[in-house]
């Protein structure tokens, strides 16, 4: 049973947007969400207890002067927050009204020349683009080559770098844009490491131009917080909820085994999975929305979907197949239709939303948007340990 501090209680609800049978008790298949935030003791007494809920914290996260990021932000304490991020100001700049959120210098100055690991899903075919060629139409169609030839006509030794990499890594001539490999495929998933500059560029190019111009699906993921400078690490600290001493009310103590940086010009995507730890994420720019299940109906529309496919299902053993081809298709058509299986939780993260996920728990993770702009997140994975051992 919940039992969260009185004063916290008034601001916790149960989200509506699930997708039930009516056979399914109600105390499962549930998301708890605290629209104020939280402290220490109030999170290690709802991630304890959750044991079938994942939990939202919504406005969590603060950082330095957070009024210039957040104009709605009225302070609760005067003490620390236990989400305290100097980096949510530092590394970006805001996006009010119908700005663009960009990253700062402060940030690119120190991590240009650092090398990321990268994610890149190209949408067009072989025979796609070959017909483009022969009609002679507009390349801006083809948003990769385009951004190539920015690349090439900005004169900038750096930038003319990049192209040569984007070159190598995607078989792309930006003057007759074609893929390798399968010219019947829909999507190509491309992983590769590049300094943090490319990412950058690609940004600023988004902000120069619009709609379907834009270069989209580039994609930092799981960068360890622990591979960044060390000036940049202690911008995003671990946060209390994780890193305080453990009050003596408590036998579990959170084990914290790793860290990442998620940083995407959207859309992003993340495929149907499982952890096999606890998840802490904090979103940090734009939004992210989340379909998920509890491990057991997780499991099962996993092994429905790879059964459909004629694959093996082991879940623990997954490849690029997740992210291109009939795999990909698959899954989306699964988790991310307008009807989704019975069971299916979806919430969405704004910024500065926190949201706590139970290992095993199953899900998939889209941004909120398309439009080439920057989404930022940040998480922890960790383990319950008792205090005694």
């Amino acid at each position: 049973m919940l039992h969260a501090s009185p004063r916290f209680c008034a601001n916790l609800r149960l989200t509506t947007r699930r997708y039930l049978s009516t056979n399914i008790p109600k105390s499962d298949y549930q998301i708890q969400e605290f629209k104020a935030p939280v402290d220490v003791i109030a999170f290690r007494e709802v991630a304890v207890s959750a044991k079938r809920k994942a939990v939202v914290f919504r406005k969590q996260i603060d950082t330095d002067d957070i009024s210039s990021l957040d104009r709605d932000y009225v302070p609760t304490s005067s003490g620390k927050p236990p989400v305290f991020f100097p980096g949510l100001r530092k590394w970006f700049i805001p996006n009010h009204k119908r700005g663009f959120a960009d990253l700062s210098p402060y940030l690119s100055k120190r991590l240009k020349d650092h090398m990321v690991p990268s994610e890149l899903v190209l949408h067009l075919s072989d025979d796609v683009l070959d017909s483009l060629n022969k009609a002679d139409q507009d390349s801006s169609v083809h948003t990769l080559a385009k951004f190539m030839r920015w690349l090439t006509d900005s004169g900038d030794p750096l930038y003319q770098s990049f192209r040569v990499l984007l070159e190598l890594e995607t078989s792309v001539d930006p003057h007759r844009p074609r893929l390798a490999g399968n010219g019947k495929s829909r999507t190509r998933f491309i992983r590769f490491n590049a300094p943090f500059a490319l990412f950058h560029a690609a940004l600023a190019y988004n902000k120069a131009h619009s709609g379907h111009e834009r270069f989209a699906d580039l994609y930092i993921t799981q960068f360890p917080l622990s591979d960044l400078p060390k000036e940049l690490q202690d911008d995003f600290p671990m946060p209390e909820f994780l890193a305080a001493p453990n009050p003596q009310m408590f036998n579990a103590v959170p084990d914290v085994y790793s860290s990442s940086l998620w940083l995407g010009l959207e859309p992003t995507y993340t495929p149907w999975h499982c952890d096999p730890n606890h998840n802490l994420f904090c979103q940090l720019v734009g939004c992210k929305v989340i379909r998920l299940m509890p491990p057991e109906a997780g499991l099962k529309l996993f092994r429905e979907v790879k059964a459909r496919l004629g694959g093996p299902a082991n879940p623990f053993i997954r490849g690029e197949e997740m992210m291109q081809g009939p795999e990909r298709k698959a899954f989306l058509d699964a988790v991310w239709s307008a009807t989704p299986p019975e069971g299916m939780l979806e919430v969405e993260l704004k910024p500065r939303d926190v949201l706590y996920l139970n290992k095993h728990w199953w899900h998939s993770v889209k941004s909120g948007a398309d439009g080439g702009q920057l989404n930022a997140s940040v998480n922890w994975w960790f383990q319950w340990r008792d205090r005694m051992l």
